[in-house]
């Protein structure tokens, strides 16, 4: 028992310094014209807020089964959460009025609750909580617990999504929504059981998806352009067209195999993805593609590695490395970030390293020696 508090208890002084610091980093990496880190960064700093104020209130401690407060801040809490990847999926959505109405529920439940005399029996265990479930002061908090967590729970598959004006893609929304309610269960087990196990796997996750989170953030999302206008446009050629390799001076080697005009499906697969630049589109998979081409995916996977790729994946980063390496070829390139996001990716990490294998070299590096031969050339 003495182990479980400490373990308790050290948990609370490194969630407070993880929420802390990733709040205040991400406060202070903040960009201007984008919301989205200052929307992530106001639940953490809430959260290290509450934690530290539990700590230095006195020792952490187990509440009261279904206890009406914790239950109205773990809600607060996940509103907060759902303001980040709103403003993510659509930049600019969520305006004061759609805020305000996101919050109604919430605003409503606290103004019943300040203006009528409710009374809520005070529960010891999930097995007293069961013996008094037909008490209005009993059901109604399981009513809450219900309304704060369902509705919500898918309303990111809701929100206007424009690949084109987003850094998410429909993976991304999947997996913070799967994350989001990672928090919501062990949040429902803690309010429901006052468990300890409970509250140590619920300050675990937190802190593990607080990490998380912010890590993907600093480091791997690529932001929409702050002007998208100015990211070329370029017209997707044939998949034939060469492009640098590991060597510049060597224009016969390119990132795409040869394409041969054999099978019509492969002529197919290749007008629909030029003429749809559905290489600029994050969420295009191959199950997608079969469905246009009337066809299945074994077989368009198939003609694919017959091509001389490992498969789909291959294929499609590779043409969209191809169409970065004919925009920073032209005279109206803008940056690598926006770059990237204008050819189809959505993290760095994965740009960065199939721009390594396909090229041999960093963006900019290729930068560096194409301004070099440039030069050399005048």
């Amino acid at each position: 028992m003495e182990t479980e508090k400490e373990l308790i208890r050290g948990l609370f002084h490194f969630a407070a310094w993880t929420f802390l610091l990733s709040g205040i980093l991400l406060w202070m990496r903040r960009q201007c014209g984008d919301r989205s880190r200052f929307f992530l960064a106001l639940p953490f700093l809430l959260a290290g807020v509450m934690f530290s104020i539990r700590l230095f209130n006195s020792k952490p401690s187990l509440p009261a089964v279904l206890s009406i407060g914790l239950l109205l801040r773990g809600w607060t809490s996940l509103l907060l959460l759902y303001l980040y990847p709103i403003e993510v999926i659509s930049p600019g959505w969520l305006t004061f009025k759609k805020g305000f109405l996101l919050f109604t529920p919430w605003l409503l439940l606290n103004a019943a609750l300040l203006c009528l005399p409710f009374q809520f029996r005070e529960l010891a265990s999930f097995h007293e909580m069961t013996a008094h479930i037909t008490e209005f002061n009993v059901w109604f908090r399981l009513v809450i617990l219900l309304v704060c967590i369902v509705p919500y729970s898918l309303m990111l598959f809701f929100i206007p999504y424009n690949y084109k004006r987003s850094s998410a893609n429909y993976k991304w929304i999947a997996l913070y929504t799967i994350g989001i309610q990672g928090i919501a269960i062990f949040y429902v087990g803690y309010l429901l059981t006052s468990a300890t196990a409970m509250a140590i796997g619920h300050m675990a996750y937190c802190i593990l998806f607080c990490l998380f989170v912010t890590y993907q953030e600093l480091f791997l999302r690529i932001t929409v352009p702050a002007t998208p206008q100015e990211v070329p446009a370029e017209v997707s050629v044939s998949s034939e067209a060469p492009v640098p390799s590991k060597e510049l001076d060597s224009p016969e080697e390119t990132i795409i195999p040869e394409e041969t005009k054999e099978n019509p499906l492969w002529l197919q697969l290749n007008e629909l993805i030029d003429s749809e630049q559905l290489w600029g589109n994050p969420d295009t998979n191959i199950t997608k593609l079969a469905t246009r081409l009337d066809t299945n995916r074994n077989k368009l996977t198939r003609i694919i590695q017959e091509k001389g790729y490992e498969g789909y994946k291959e294929f499609i980063n590779r043409r969209r490395i191809n169409e970065f390496l004919k925009i920073a070829d032209s005279n109206r390139f803008v940056n690598v970030s926006d770059t990237f996001f204008k050819v189809g990716f959505r993290s760095k990490a994965t740009a960065l390293r199939n721009f390594k294998e396909y090229t041999g070299m960093l963006p900019s590096e290729y930068l560096q020696q194409k301004d070099k031969k440039d030069t050399e050339t005048l």
